[in-house]
């Protein structure tokens, strides 16, 4: 397993809440991509709000579009995996 980035870090830090911290981190890595969330959601072919509803942690991202994700934001699908993982497992995550 690799050693969680600064930015990892910092995110999962951000809030004890793993869906919060997986929302967290997808909205730093596109902000310091310099990216929006309109283009975002244009790459991932997703409404607005559900990207919004990800990055504030009111809702995951489906497992199936963890790997178009990572693509998009230009990371290792492996961590944005760890987040996941972790968020899925939350006993409180009522989807």
């Amino acid at each position: 397993m690799h050693p969680a980035t600064g930015t990892q870090k910092d995110a999962m830090n951000a809030t004890s809440s793993p869906v919060k911290s997986l929302g967290a981190f997808l909205r730093r890595l596109r902000e310091e991509r310099e990216l929006t969330q309109k283009r975002v959601t244009k790459e991932l072919g997703i409404s607005q709000s559900a990207l919004s509803a990800w990055e504030s942690g009111q809702t995951l991202p489906p497992r199936p579009q963890i790997a178009r994700i990572a693509a998009v934001l230009k990371v290792g699908a492996d961590a944005l995996e760890t987040y996941f993982e972790r968020a899925e497992s939350e006993e409180s995550y009522a989807p």
